[in-house]
């Protein structure tokens, strides 16, 4: 974590890629994707939304300061390429392992249908992500179906991100009904 000392007051935020969540990244892209627009006015934008640090705080740092830190979190989000071979089979998230579903083609139809729902309901806000891991990831012994979802994707946005795009980047590329789903989920229809 790196230190921003701001008026006397000191904000943290990630210095390496481990240490940002599924949550950041999501607030970051969602910026991105309200913005539209490159620009200094929506890195500040982003840049608190992924340090939870006021846009009006932001704009009294000294501008050297600022673009400092701005530039470690946009290279720390520059670095979220996946492998396949990196797929985690399963995921600690608190004190909670999480198993990821191997083969999606042969979950329940009741996944397949919520994914669906949510696919399309969510267009193409990042957020999807942790509805996709709430979906697909369970607890060991754990049926689908017998925890609150939205409660489960909340708890989601807090898992690291790469580990989070990896084992979202395995459904969307893996299973034969997302390949075409998620092509029209990346075209925001």
């Amino acid at each position: 974590m790196i230190d921003l000392n701001i008026n006397g007051k000191v904000y943290r935020h990630p210095s390496k890629i481990e240490e940002v969540t599924l949550r950041q990244w999501v607030s970051i892209m969602s910026v991105e994707k309200e913005e539209g627009e490159a620009g200094i006015n929506s890195n500040i934008k982003q840049f608190s939304a992924f340090s939870g640090i006021p846009v009006d705080i932001l704009k009294t740092v000294k501008k050297k300061d600022l673009m400092y830190h701005i530039h470690v979190v946009f290279e720390l989000m520059n670095r979220t390429d996946v492998k396949d071979d990196e797929l985690p089979v399963s995921f600690k998230l608190g004190r909670t392992n999480y198993h990821v579903t191997q083969d999606i083609d042969n979950a329940a139809m009741a996944q397949y249908i919520d994914c669906t729902h949510y696919m399309n309901k969510m267009k193409s806000s990042p957020e999807f992500y942790a509805y996709m891991l709430a979906i697909y990831c369970t607890k060991k012994n754990e049926k689908y179906g017998s925890f609150d979802l939205i409660e489960r994707a909340e708890l989601m946005l807090d898992l690291n991100m790469l580990d989070a795009l990896r084992v979202n980047a395995f459904f969307l590329t893996t299973s034969e009904d997302y390949l075409a789903d998620s092509q029209l989920y990346l075209e925001g229809k």
